[in-house]
C-alpha cells in the first residue's frame, strides 16, 4: 500500500510533546496491517471477489479486518477469547458484520492463544477458500507500515528514536525499517509487558491488551531493536493517566500510557535527540475497563505512583521479580544471543499461505 493510497484513518496524528519530542497518534492503528495485507492478497489473487477473511484476534486487528471486509464486500470470521470481546469490541464487530468465534480463557495466556489458533485453523479446515490474514507471520503486516514512516518522516524530517509497544511486531519493526530504509537509522525501543514471551521472559498473565504476547510471533525482528523494557500492567495503567493528566488533548488508551512513558524517560535523558513515540489507539475502548478506577481495583491491579525510571539490568529480568519497570539494552541482537534459546514462531506459514 502506497502513500497515497493511505486515508486519513489510515495514518498517524503526529503531535509535538515538547522540544525534539513527538507522538505519531493512531485512532487505530491496527487498520494499518488490516486494509495493507486484505488488499495485498486481493491485489496477489489470494482473495477474490465476495471472499472469506479469517483472523485470531485481542480486539483492535478485528475491527480493523472488519472494517476493511465491511468496505470491501469480504465476510470477514474472527476467532477472539472471553476477557477480549468487552461491550466495546463486541459492539463495533456486530455494527461491521462480523462473525466471531470466541474461545474460553486459559490461566496461561499462552494457552488462550493456542486455543484461538486451533478454532482458527478449523474455520479454515470449514472453509478451504478462505484467507487467513496471520497478522503473528506476515510479511505483508510488517511492509505495510512503511507508509507509517514515510508519514514520520514528511512531519518530522529526521528521527534519533522511535518507541513503540510490541505484540506482533509488524508495527515497530515496519515502522523501523521504513525509517532505516529512508536513510536514517534510529534506535528501535521496545516495551512489552512481564509476563509475555517475545523477548524471552515465562508466559504468565496479563491483563493489558493490545501489547505482549504469549506465543513467539513470526514477525519479530529482534535484531532490529536497540532496548527492551518490561513494564507491569499497574505502571501501564498509571503512566496512561499520566499521560491524560499532562497532554488532556491527547485521548489515548494503555498501549499509548506505555510507550508514552518510555519515551518521555529517553526524552529527559536525552533531550538533544528526536524522539518519536507511537500511540497505537485512543481509549475509547478502555472507558469502562482501565479507564474506570473501581474496575481497575476489582481486577486486583494496584494503582500506585508512575515509575520514574527503570531498573536497568544485564541479564533476563526475571531475576527481579515484582519490578514495575525493567530495562535491558538489546543492542540489535537475535534472540539467541540473548536468552540462549532459540525462537520457534508460534505459527509459521510459507508459501502462497501468506
Amino acid at each position: 500500500m502506497t502513500l497515497q493510497h493511505m486515508t486519513h484513518t489510515l495514518l498517524p496524528t503526529m503531535i509535538e510533546l515538547g522540544s525534539n519530542f513527538w507522538a505519531a497518534r493512531f485512532e487505530l492503528m491496527k487498520r494499518v496491517n488490516a486494509f495493507g495485507v486484505v488488499r495485498r492478497a486481493r491485489r496477489e489473487g489470494l482473495l477474490g471477489p465476495g471472499g472469506i477473511v479469517i483472523e485470531t484476534t485481542s480486539g483492535s486487528m478485528g475491527i480493523g479486518l472488519a472494517e476493511v471486509c465491511k468496505e470491501d464486500g469480504y465476510r470477514c470470521i474472527l476467532v477472539t477469547d472471553e476477557m477480549a470481546l468487552d461491550d466495546y469490541v463486541g459492539k463495533r464487530l456486530k455494527d461491521l458484520d462480523a462473525e466471531v468465534r470466541v474461545v474460553p480463557n486459559d490461566a496461561n495466556p499462552g494457552a488462550t492463544q493456542a486455543n484461538r489458533l486451533q478454532r482458527l485453523h478449523e474455520l479454515r479446515r470449514e472453509n478451504p477458500h478462505s484467507y487467513w490474514t496471520n497478522q503473528y507471520d506476515n510479511p505483508w503486516n510488517t511492509e505495510s507500515y512503511s507508509a507509517v514512516a514515510a508519514e514520520i518522516l514528511v512531519r518530522l524530517g529526521h528521527v534519533d528514536v522511535v518507541v513503540c509497544t510490541v505484540g506482533s511486531g509488524g508495527s515497530s519493526c515496519g515502522i523501523a525499517q521504513g525509517l532505516r530504509r529512508s536513510g536514517c537509522d534510529p534506535s528501535l525501543i521496545a516495551v512489552d509487558l512481564r509476563g509475555s514471551v517475545i523477548f524471552g521472559l515465562p508466559s504468565a498473565e496479563r491483563r493489558i491488551r493490545g501489547m505482549g504476547n504469549g506465543i513467539q510471533p513470526g514477525n519479530v525482528d529482534h535484531a532490529a531493536y536497540d532496548e527492551v523494557h518490561w513494564l507491569s500492567d499497574s505502571a501501564v495503567i498509571a503512566a496512561t493517566q499520566r499521560l491524560a493528566s499532562i497532554h488532556r488533548g491527547v485521548d489515548a488508551g494503555p498501549t499509548s500510557g506505555a510507550a508514552f512513558l518510555v519515551a518521555e524517560w529517553k526524552h529527559r535523558r536525552e533531550p538533544s535527540k528526536v524522539v518519536c513515540a507511537v500511540f497505537p489507539d485512543s481509549a475509547d475502548r478502555y472507558r469502562n475497563t482501565f479507564g474506570d478506577p473501581q474496575w481497575v481495583i476489582g481486577k486486583g491491579i494496584h494503582l500506585g505512583r508512575t515509575p520514574s525510571e527503570p531498573i536497568e539490568t544485564d541479564e533476563m529480568p526475571s531475576t527481579t521479580p515484582g519490578a514495575d519497570w525493567t530495562m535491558l539494552r538489546w543492542n540489535r541482537r537475535s534472540y539467541q544471543d540473548v536468552t540462549g534459546r532459540p525462537w520457534r514462531p508460534s505459527v509459521p506459514v510459507t508459501g502462497r499461505e501468506r
